[in-house]
């Protein structure tokens, strides 16, 4: 039940599901019940081989975020799917280079729209280091990602692959990149090494704050106060980057209980650390550094 891996595979159980399913049932069985019309779809096609072709329609139908299969989604059970949206970047120029341009107006608000239906786990993914892309523009691209506040914010690095262009057209595209797989980007014409480095603070401090799910009262609280999500994560991650392997969670929270209280005053910032880590450990220990 994951999008980004399914492919016309899902195309099969949307049109399974209009011909075939039953709401009620599949709200009961769940994954009993989408297995057993993915395999009567693939019986029937045995005997209609347009079934596919509807099945291919309905999964580009879907890629293209239509009406029909929006309404679909927010009748799904909670929880049931998971959807990955390749966004990889907001700059124009960018898209156009890697032919990926599309309506990113209409794109965030369907993003947006799935994420207020609370019942599909929503996962986007950008690329630093593509082509025409710099720092300014990826800054401002993240934020608008951020925003949408999807369940999970996936920041990737470019990797320079055999063929690639950005690999082989050395001329066009002068890059340095790692020269063991999986070849990582760590400078391009628009991005230098600092710069990509930066990112990297960046994608610390996302992994560590958000896509964990421990700490997001106290980044929310701190965002409020009006500094840009890329610049708030970029700042925490370069503070967490400074632990060392093996770290303990006093450790952790000590270095975010001193960023946070610079920005929230070390009161409220101790009672969110708090609230966010009694809501997500359920040993319910408190570390040493928010003890009265």
């Amino acid at each position: 039940n994951h999008l980004g891996d399914w492919g016309t595979q899902f195309g099969k159980l949307i049109v399974a599901y209009k011909k075939w399913g039953n709401r009620e049932e599949i709200e009961e069985k769940e994954i009993d019940a989408l297995v057993a019309l993915y395999v009567k779809f693939h019986a029937e096609a045995e005997k209609d081989e347009s079934l596919n072709d509807e099945a291919r329609a309905a999964f580009a139908k879907l890629e293209q975020h239509d009406e029909e299969s929006l309404a679909l989604l927010a009748r799904a059970p909670r929880g049931l799917f998971q959807m990955e949206i390749g966004v990889q970047s907001f700059h124009a120029e960018t898209l156009r280079a890697i032919r990926r341009a599309c309506d990113t107006e209409r794109l965030c608000a369907n993003i947006a729209r799935l994420v207020a239906m609370r019942r599909i786990h929503v996962h986007i993914d950008l690329i630093a280091g593509l082509p025409l892309e710099d720092l300014a523009t990826f800054r401002t691209g993240f934020d608008r990602a951020f925003a949408l506040g999807a369940d999970m914010l996936q920041l990737g690095f470019l990797k320079l692959l055999h063929g690639a262009p950005m690999r082989e057209e050395r001329e066009t595209y002068p890059c340095t990149f790692d020269a063991h797989p999986p070849y990582a980007v760590r400078s391009t014409p628009w991005l230098s090494r600092a710069e990509l480095a930066e990112i990297a603070l960046c994608e610390e401090g996302v992994e560590r704050l958000y896509n964990s799910g421990k700490y997001r009262a106290t980044l929310a609280a701190a965002l409020a106060e009006g500094e840009s999500p890329y610049r708030i994560l970029c700042a925490v991650g370069g503070v967490l980057s400074t632990l060392p392997s093996g770290y303990t969670m006093d450790e952790e929270v000590a270095l975010l209980l001193d960023f946070f209280a610079a920005r929230l005053g070390e009161e409220r910032a101790r009672d969110l650390l708090l609230l966010d880590l009694l809501s997500h450990n359920s040993s319910c220990y408190v570390p040493r550094a928010l003890r009265r």
